[in-house]
C-alpha cells in the first residue's frame, strides 16, 4: 500500500512540474485602458521585419525607462516647432492610447514600437491602427530600450 501511495505521489509531482511553463509570467503594472501591448500578437509582422526580429516582452523596469524616453520624444519634437508649426505639437490628452510592440533583434537590442491616438478606435487593443492624415493626434516611434534613446518619430499630416 506505501508503494502505491509513494507512486501516486511521484506521479503527482512529475505532473505539477511538466506543467508549469518554462517561462516566468510576471504581471506588469500598467494602465490597460490607456495602454495595449501587442508583441505577441498576429500583429507582429505589421511592425517588424519577422526575419530580423523576434517578440519580447517587458519587465516593469522596462516600462518605466519607456515611460521616461516617451515623454522626452514627445518634448524634444514640442520645442522643435517653430511658430508657424506650433499647431502640429503633440498633445496627450486623458484619451490617448498607446499600443506597443516590443522586440528583439538579432543583437539581442530590445526595441519598441509605439504608437498613439488621441481617441479610441475600434480594436484598438487587438489590432495595430494605421490611419492617413489626422495630424498630431496620431503618431509614432521607437525606442531602443539598450541605448535609451528613442527614434524614427512620425507625425501624421494633417487632412
Amino acid at each position: 500500500m506505501r508503494l502505491f501511495l509513494f507512486f501516486i505521489f511521484l506521479i503527482a509531482v512529475i505532473s505539477s512540474c511538466t506543467n508549469k511553463k518554462n517561462k516566468t509570467e510576471t504581471k506588469l503594472n500598467y494602465d490597460s485602458s490607456r495602454i495595449a501591448i501587442l508583441s505577441t500578437s498576429d500583429q507582429f509582422h505589421r511592425v517588424f521585419n519577422e526575419q530580423q526580429y523576434q517578440p519580447s516582452d517587458l519587465t516593469q523596469q522596462e516600462l518605466t525607462k519607456i515611460d521616461s524616453l516617451f515623454l522626452d520624444c514627445i518634448q524634444n519634437y514640442n520645442r522643435s516647432l517653430n511658430s508657424t508649426n506650433f499647431k502640429d505639437k503633440i498633445v496627450l490628452r486623458t484619451t490617448t492610447k498607446i499600443q506597443m510592440v516590443v522586440a528583439t533583434d538579432q543583437k539581442g537590442k530590445k526595441i519598441v514600437w509605439i504608437n498613439c491616438m488621441c481617441r479610441e478606435i475600434e480594436d484598438w487593443r487587438k489590432r495595430i491602427i494605421k490611419v492617413d492624415d489626422g495630424g498630431a493626434c496620431f503618431f509614432n516611434f521607437k525606442i531602443d530600450l539598450t541605448e535609451e534613446k528613442h527614434f524614427d518619430l512620425a507625425v501624421n499630416g494633417a487632412a
